[in-house]
């Protein structure tokens, strides 16, 4: 991903520890599953969030289209067919890269760095190996070898 999209993450949501990004984190991460990792999940900035920012960048690049800047308003009527076109290529391509975690390893290294710069901790909290389905099939097998009843009391 191109600086751009980090500098304008870190200095509009994320500049210090009381701002939006941290303050109202539920908004800005969610949970980021990387299979290739052995079913990791990490918390990663929300592909929505990356799909505004490139919208944003679009606008600015628009303003100077002619060589000399235009003020444009920053509107939804303006700008939601290319923040949509800009979230589906976002979403196609995790689709075709996903064998490589490509989009997931961006999202979540776009949040840490961003967390890094308001000064907050990067949390464990999320940072956990998911179960998968031999998980599972060795617990259920080592718990019928052991010949153990369950007892509710």
């Amino acid at each position: 991903m191109h600086p751009i999209i980090q500098s304008v993450i870190n200095e509009t949501w994320y500049a210090n520890r009381t701002d939006e990004g941290i303050m109202y984190a539920e908004y800005f991460e969610s949970m980021v599953t990387m299979e290739r990792r052995g079913e990791c999940a990490r918390k990663g900035i929300l592909l929505m969030t990356i799909a505004l920012v490139l919208t944003a960048v679009q606008c600015a690049l628009d303003e100077w289209i002619t060589g000399q800047r235009t003020d444009i308003q920053f509107t939804e009527s303006a700008y939601a067919q290319k923040f949509d076109a800009q979230l589906t290529a976002l979403e196609t391509f995790d689709f075709k890269t996903k064998d490589l975690d490509l989009v997931a390893r961006i999202r979540v290294n776009l949040l840490k760095c961003a967390r890094s710069c308001a000064k907050v901790p990067e949390t464990n909290e999320g940072d956990a190996r998911l179960l998968v389905n031999d998980d599972y099939t060795a617990a259920r097998r080592e718990w019928e070898l052991q010949g153990v009843e369950y007892d509710s009391e």
